[in-house]
């Protein structure tokens, strides 16, 4: 119930969010990053604000994405991205791999309802883009499925790129600049009390293909995120109980 009282106060500007993101379908393609900007800029700013202002915030976990035996390694560049561009944290979990009737692991990621909401839209919008784009790049080629890898890590880099060029607050604002940066103290405190034990993992391996790589980098500086987003978004994942 506190969950639900928290994203009916958050509506607002939430809603203010979804409206700019869907401003950022414009043809004109300066009007959309603009757009897509200034939609990030305010998700900064309540986050600072939730920080700063919401000592008794709670958190939720979802998952996102399927459980698998193995995920590809898009998979991670993507995960981290989030975490560090939406104010969200992850951890790779065991979870039943239905098909295969094994165990395998998933994605979490907690944070407010608010945040959890835009990083599990962005999860989804940039699978789907990757999605997208490579069929049309590859309706009439016989690439791999590790050329697909190269490809959507590429794609993720160059968002990545794009959103560092952004200045999401003035640089008149240094010290509102370093909270966005900053770990939720109280966020980290709900992931040690929901797993007491973690340990690092790290993925990559090299690229096979560096031209595949660079044309996904290149969509990836252009991609624009748009559309809805936070609490009228359909659930990307299992949610669990806020604490």
């Amino acid at each position: 119930r506190l969950a639900q009282r928290n994203a009916r106060k958050e509506n607002p500007r939430q809603a203010k969010i979804r409206k700019l993101l869907a401003l950022a379908q414009s043809r004109n393609a300066n009007e959309a990053q603009a757009a897509m900007f200034k939609a990030h800029e305010l998700m900064a700013r309540h986050h600072i604000a939730t920080l700063t202002k919401d000592p008794i915030r709670s958190f939720i976990s979802i998952f996102l994405g399927a459980p698998a035996l193995r995920h590809f390694k898009e998979t991670y560049f993507l995960a981290n991205l989030i975490q560090d561009f939406y104010f969200v944290q992850g951890i790779w979990v065991p979870a039943f791999v239905v098909d295969k009737g094994k165990m395998g692991r998933v994605l979490e990621v907690s944070g407010t309802p608010a945040n959890v909401a835009q990083a599990g839209y962005v999860f989804a919008f940039v699978n789907a883009y990757i999605e997208r784009r490579w069929q049309e790049m590859n309706s009439s080629r016989r690439l791999t499925r590790y050329q697909k890898s190269d490809f959507a890590v590429g794609i993720v880099d160059g968002f990545r790129r794009q959103l560092n060029r952004q200045q999401p607050l003035p640089e008149a604002m240094p010290d509102k600049r370093a909270l966005i940066r900053q770990a939720d103290p109280r966020l980290s405190a709900y992931l040690k009390r929901r797993y007491p034990r973690t340990s690092s993992i790290q993925r990559g391996g090299g690229r096979q293909d560096t031209d595949i790589y660079g044309h996904g980098h290149q969509i990836g500086e252009q991609m624009i995120l748009h559309r809805g987003i936070a609490h009228k978004s359909r659930d990307t994942g299992k949610k669990l109980p806020p604490t």
